[in-house]
């Protein structure tokens, strides 16, 4: 679902951006670029330090924090539920993984 070039041994320059569906997310010579497919949604949020950048699938009607494809700023109670949020919806999917639940 994602294309990454990020290098390792630098601690990025700048704030991550979004750049258009050719380049997707950037920073600095970093790229993260979401597969394009009508049934995903890649969507961004920030509070100054960290950024989530995330890609899931559309569902009508869900309620939701993450509303951008650039990184909106927002302060730390915010983006600690827009977390939240992921790891929840993460977890109510139907591959997701159960710690606990046989994988088989």
């Amino acid at each position: 679902m994602l294309t990454c070039s990020i290098g390792l041994r630098t601690n990025g320059s700048g704030p991550w951006e979004w750049r258009g569906e050719e380049e997707g997310w950037g920073r600095g010579s970093d790229r993260i670029r979401p597969l394009d497919h009508p049934a995903l949604e890649p969507r961004a949020v920030t509070d100054g330090t960290r950024t989530l950048l995330v890609v899931r699938e559309k569902a009508a009607g869900r309620p939701s924090l993450l509303r951008s494809l650039s990184p909106v700023r927002v302060d730390d109670a915010v983006y600690g539920r827009v977390l939240k949020e992921c790891q929840e919806g993460a977890g109510r999917h139907p591959n997701a993984h159960r710690p606990g639940r046989d994988r088989g």
